[in-house]
């Protein structure tokens, strides 16, 4: 090998020695939460969906918070409700005091529980429509589905919530007389079932120090039988970097939080948290612009790593008015659905 060779052999060992140390760095580097996400599909006649279930890997049911029906659709077609049910009958709301504002949803077994926001009108008057807590099943023949009513709706949460000495901190009498919008007031936003048979009840405020607050009810079947007053166990305050509840679901021994800022704004993440202590961790920011992601659900027999999103699309305009003021025929929703590739810890 002549001297010219190896100079030029010795210079592209050298630059692969230097090389080395950023490649060794680039692979040891942890890797940030990564998703992908679906083109979204419209469902028609409801605007507003904030709460939602799965019922088989294919269906799902939806609450709004402008009309007290609950509707079945189909993921795979979107489109039209393929069934609708009429809630007004069972929840025997004051039809001149508005709608019952349906915020949340969860499977608990054999139940589907919904949760009102238990706030005031937007102006702060008194809606005691919105404080309900009720319970259906759904069942399935031939293709369609029939509901029945559970008991009935339980309608004295927030006087639990303000009795209970061990919640005194968060001040939940001053809570409940402020509108849903100022700054510590009381508006639920998010429930799931836990792996123990009970429900945890996610607040979009109040959001004591800047963390999200999160309340065990423990005996969810008893108060909608009648049985008993609401039992709530030991509150928990999450650290979601400033943001509160828009939804919970519970996913393979973890609670995946939908989590947004208590005032307005677009802002989403998705947070996973393991049910024990203050930490949740980050699995992926979901904001997308004109989407307002009020619900996650997942379908049953998908992959852990996917999730459902829903947009409350009640304010958005399409040929020059809101959603919520278009002919029924002519609202929609829109839904998509959130794959994440790789979670801030392995499962």
């Amino acid at each position: 090998m002549n001297h010219s060779l190896r100079m030029q052999w010795g210079v592209l060992l050298l630059s692969a020695i230097s090389f080395l140390p950023l490649l060794c760095t680039t692979v040891a580097a942890p890797k940030k939460p990564q998703a992908s996400v679906t083109q979204p599909r419209s469902f028609l006649e409801c605007c507003d969906a904030s709460a939602a279930v799965a019922l088989d890997d294919h269906r799902f049911v939806v609450g709004d918070d402008e009309t007290s029906v609950l509707r079945i659709y189909d993921w795979r077609t979107g489109g039209k409700p393929l069934q609708t049910f009429d809630l007004q009958p069972f929840l025997d709301p004051d039809i001149t005091k508005g709608e019952a504002d349906i915020e949340a949803a969860a499977q608990l077994g054999d139940h589907v529980f919904w949760l009102t926001s238990h706030g005031r009108s937007p102006s702060g008057k008194s809606r005691p429509n919105r404080n309900r807590i009720f319970a259906t099943t759904f069942h399935t023949n031939a293709g369609k589905f029939s509901m029945e009513f559970v008991g009935k709706p339980y309608e004295k949460l927030l006087s639990d919530l303000i009795a209970d000495t061990n919640l005194v901190q968060f001040g939940f009498r001053a809570a409940t007389k402020r509108a849903p919008k100022e700054d510590q007031s009381l508006n639920f936003e998010g429930l799931c079932a836990t792996g123990q048979g009970t429900l945890l009840l996610g607040f979009r405020n109040p959001a004591p120090q800047g963390k999200a607050l999160l309340i065990p009810l423990l005996n969810p079947l008893e108060i909608i039988r009648g049985k008993a007053r609401a039992a709530l166990g030991a509150p928990v305050l999450l650290d979601l970097g400033g943001l509160t509840i828009r939804d919970l679901v519970f996913r393979g021994g973890f609670i995946y939080i939908l989590a947004g800022p208590w005032q307005s704004g677009q802002e989403r993440r998705i947070y996973r948290w393991d049910g024990v202590g203050s930490k949740a961790d980050l699995v992926t920011p979901v904001t997308l612009d004109h989407f307002h992601s009020e619900a996650l659900f997942a379908f049953p027999e998908q992959s852990p790593h996917i999730f459902t999103v829903l947009s409350d699309d009640g304010s958005r305009k399409t040929i020059g008015l809101h959603c919520k003021d278009l002919p029924v025929s002519q609202r929609a929703f829109r839904a998509f659905e959130w794959t994440t590739i790789q979670l801030g810890r392995e499962q």
